[in-house]
């Protein structure tokens, strides 16, 4: 599948643009084409080693009136210059932005059959005006989260659990959020009864964090 990414620099902060381009590329199944960021000069010096690293295109736009900057015509109209001329033809347009500007031009390219995804914060994502013009939303509080599952996997391994061990503790975290004697895993071909030991060692790793609710302790992957 082609893939084209549009970054508006200053819609989206404190985001980690070197995982999602991991996750868009899926170990090589997908081709990324296109590669375009804008914003004006502190923007770009934020996000320079990332964009440089990742190959991207950078455009410079400094603001017009007040915090206000072209950033948002500039992909649009890119986006929908590419959808036309671009070869080999686009199947999938990211944007990265909070902008509810973009959603005309995602309305467009969705419209014609093409796969639309969004990147935004956390609390855009369930905004219906975004959800109506595209065909998935990720917060980048999801990638972030997601960076943290991969370290966490390549921890567990180290310590000798296997791949059902850590399947099994991602799902006791979709699931029950909170300590549970019934759980079990196979440690080193020893059986874990009790997560206390293993939850207190993960938040010490700082993989989790923890509070108390009563008698209850409750735990929750965090970002790192």
């Amino acid at each position: 599948m082609n893939i084209a990414v549009y970054f508006d620099l200053e819609n989206i902060t404190n985001f980690s643009l070197c995982e999602l381009m991991r996750i868009l590329d899926d170990n090589g199944k997908n081709n990324i084409t296109v590669k375009i960021a804008v914003g004006n000069s502190a923007s770009i010096t934020n996000y320079r080693e990332e964009l440089k690293n990742q190959n991207f295109t950078i455009i410079e736009a400094p603001h017009i009136v007040k915090k206000k900057n072209r950033a948002d015509i500039i992909l649009s109209v890119i986006a929908y210059e590419d959808f036309f001329c671009h070869k080999p033809e686009i199947d999938q347009f990211v944007f990265i932005a909070s902008d509810s500007d973009y959603t005309f031009i995602m309305d467009k390219l969705k419209r014609q059959g093409k796969i639309i995804w969004l990147v935004c914060k956390e609390d855009e994502k369930e905004k219906e005006y975004f959800r109506t013009c595209t065909n998935k939303i990720i917060s980048i509080e999801e990638i972030k989260i997601k960076k943290t599952l991969d370290e966490l996997k390549k921890w567990l391994q180290k310590q000798g659990f296997n791949e059902s061990d850590f399947n099994h503790l991602i799902n006791y975290f979709n699931n029950e959020w909170k300590n549970s004697e019934k759980l079990v895993f196979n440690y080193n071909e020893k059986k874990i009864k009790n997560l206390k030991v293993l939850l207190s060692k993960l938040t010490e790793e700082h993989f989790l964090d923890i509070k108390k609710e009563g008698k209850n302790s409750l735990y929750k992957i965090i970002a790192v």
